[in-house]
């Protein structure tokens, strides 16, 4: 794949509108010059004047090719844009107050693992997530919703700690759906019901995208290599917001 490829294949849909709306504004103004220096310096150029018109011409719909080019990729983006609102602004969270202040205040709790652990911030360093210091805690990822709110809250632990032994998630593959998971700030509680358990590859980060539903991610390393000392995978548990727990 070359370097183009690989470029063109991260942007979304509506960055290759832009893209192309960029190009087409840009080919159709260069063009319109090429045109207007064509007939003005036709003597220069060696040109006859039915030549430099004929060449005009040509330019000319050349340019108001690309211009309409950059005009439907124009349209095209804010279709995208109509058809794709936040739903962060679209949408109120479900019987919980929407201020996030006391998010780091809040606990993860697994009873069928015996969790209750600390939520911490994974910030975004060198576009990637530092989770170095997470330590015994799970961290919620920079980036993603807060829990309880529409969309995906990513949380992430590791399975081993560094010199210190098992890590919160080492038996996150133990949970199946059905299982119940919540997060408890203050006296609030939301939630959670394990919906599917499955494993990824380390560069798979879309797990960690928006989503349309209010959802929570749980993720850990797994496939301990030991040829190369690490671990190859990623154990991915999804859990959607329930009102009440069942009875």
């Amino acid at each position: 794949m070359t370097t183009i490829d690989t470029l063109l294949g991260s942007l979304s849909p509506s960055d290759l509108l832009i893209v192309a709306l960029g190009i087409g504004l840009g080919l159709g103004v260069v063009l319109l010059l090429r045109a207007q220096q064509t007939w003005r310096f036709r003597g220069d150029l060696g040109m006859s004047v039915y030549q430099a018109n004929q060449a005009r011409q040509r330019l000319s719909g050349w340019a108001f090719a690309a211009s309409g080019i950059a005009l439907l990729a124009g349209a095209g983006y804010l279709i995208l844009a109509l058809d794709s609102p936040d739903p962060i602004d679209q949408t109120k969270p479900i019987g919980r107050a929407s201020a996030h202040e006391d998010v780091y205040e809040s606990r993860l709790i697994i009873p069928e693992l015996n969790i209750n652990t600390h939520i911490v911030h994974a910030p975004i360093v060198d576009r990637q997530w530092d989770v170095s210091q997470v330590g015994f805690a799970v961290a919620h990822l920079e980036g993603t919703v807060f829990p309880g709110d529409y969309g995906n809250a990513v949380l992430a632990g590791h399975i081993t700690v560094p010199d210190a032994g098992w890590g919160p998630f080492h038996e996150l593959d133990q949970l199946e759906p059905g299982h119940l998971v919540f997060i408890r700030r203050g006296d609030e509680r939301l939630w959670y019901e394990v919906t599917a358990v499955h494993t990824v590859g380390a560069s798979a980060v879309d797990v960690t995208h928006q989503t349309d539903d209010y959802r929570l991610t749980l993720i850990t390393c797994t496939g301990w290599d030991d040829a190369e000392e690490r671990y190859l995978d990623r154990l991915i548990v999804s859990a959607q917001l329930i009102s009440d727990p069942a009875p």
